[in-house]
């Protein structure tokens, strides 16, 4: 006598755990997704500002003249980072506390040579997520001033607070000083600047002399817990460390 193998479909319990565990997988998927964005955007600003950084400290060595890393807003309110190349040693011609940035970084820093005056050089830039626009990559800063944010040694000496606070304090902002401990307020414009030698050490124009920090944290609501970043640089040593 054939025995016929008896056909059984799902049951409504074992559909319903399927689904479960379908979204339990799709939540843990979409989190590691917007906290990997996060993730992502905070690493590339920094690498980003970090090489410049690096291209510039190689270039004041092998050119002999000094290089500038300077931030500050372009015309659309975006947050730009700029390397300027002003092929002279002395730069004690220049207000540093009230540049004027309206006709642009090279008029800003402009020298003289031979009795010609010459504009400085922006050989690079890099246009960071911060700031607002159509293009607003979810990057703020996060205020040094916030509770639990400290500098390890050899870095503790710099001062990890800046002139404006941000308000509420321990949330995400957009306003450049309130992130940056060396960029000031002067000829009308918000900015930063630190000068890398052809001797390879570093000179802070703007801010305190033994160097400054930048400090970066996600401004969408599922990157906050990703955290905050410090990129700190030491003056004279030039030495760049993520944190």
């Amino acid at each position: 006598m054939p025995i016929h193998s008896r056909r059984r479909g799902f049951t409504l319990i074992e559909v319903l755990t399927v689904i479960a565990i379908l979204g339990v997988l799709a939540a843990m998927a979409s989190t590691a997704i917007y906290y990997g964005m996060g993730r992502a955007r905070m690493s590339n600003t920094l690498f980003d500002i970090s090489a410049l950084m690096s291209v510039a400290q190689l270039r004041a060595i092998s050119h002999g003249t000094p290089h500038y890393v300077i931030f500050h807003r372009n015309e659309q309110g975006r947050l730009r980072a700029s390397l300027v190349e002003r092929p002279t040693a002395d730069d004690s011609d220049i207000a540093w506390d009230s540049l004027d940035l309206s006709k642009g970084l090279g008029e800003a820093l402009a020298y003289n040579e031979g009795g010609t005056p010459r504009n400085a050089l922006e050989r690079d830039f890099i246009t960071l997520a911060s700031g607002s626009g159509p293009d607003e990559g979810g990057i703020s800063f996060l205020d040094p001033d916030a509770k639990n944010i400290e500098l390890p040694a050899p870095f503790s000496a710099i001062k990890a607070t800046t002139d404006v606070n941000a308000s509420p304090l321990d949330e995400p902002t957009n306003e450049l000083r309130a992130g940056c401990t060396f960029c000031i307020l002067g000829g009308g414009s918000e900015y930063g600047v630190i000068r890398f030698n052809s001797d390879g050490t570093v000179t802070m124009r703007t801010g305190p002399e033994m160097g400054g920090l930048l400090s970066f944290m996600s401004n969408t609501a599922e990157g906050k817990d990703v955290g905050y970043k410090l990129l700190v640089i030491s003056a004279p040593a030039g030495v760049v460390r993520v944190f």
